[in-house]
């Protein structure tokens, strides 16, 4: 049985994530939430795509977690500032994880994290809140990422390194 989850965004970014959330890692999206004036067509990839301002009555923070699947804007602010939107409307930030990323058993996360294939992350890591690990990205051991960062594909962070 698939976990349902509601998205924040619908641009390349949340077509990305939800991909991996449907077909890899267990979630089914229920619908899309973005800024009032954003809604457009009321449709993205077949699910409803609702304002903020009404999100709560389709789909309740007491049934649905949240992702917050849009980019690094602005240093990942914009980001960082719609996951503390979504969270003082109540709902819990969900993280979603690629099994194919093979995280060692020791490797901590925080919310609303997003660690695509083939990332490769090491023992002892740690990930704050809001962390996107493209893919191909490494971090190396003993490694402490903080809140709202982006690792993007290709890049590489060495052992023992605080971000």
């Amino acid at each position: 049985m698939s976990q349902k989850v509601l998205f924040f965004g619908t641009g390349k970014m949340a077509e990305v994530i939800s991909y991996y959330a449907e077909n890899e890692c267990g979630f089914e999206a229920v619908g899309y939430v973005v800024d009032d004036g954003f809604v457009g067509s009321g449709d993205f990839l077949g699910k409803p795509v609702v304002a903020i301002s009404a999100v709560k009555e389709f789909f309740p923070p007491e049934q649905f977690p949240a992702f917050v699947a849009i980019g690094y804007h602005d240093l990942n602010r914009l980001r960082a500032q719609k996951c503390a939107e979504m969270l003082s409307l109540g709902y819990t930030l969900t993280s979603i994880v690629s099994p194919v990323a093979n995280l060692p058993q020791n490797v901590t996360y925080g919310a609303n994290c997003f660690i695509m294939p083939p990332a490769i992350i090491h023992p002892c890591v740690s990930l704050g809140n809001n962390v996107f690990v493209w893919s191909g990205a490494l971090v190396g051991h003993h490694s402490t990422v903080g809140d709202h960062c982006w690792l993007t594909s290709g890049c590489s962070v060495g052992g023992n390194v605080t971000l």
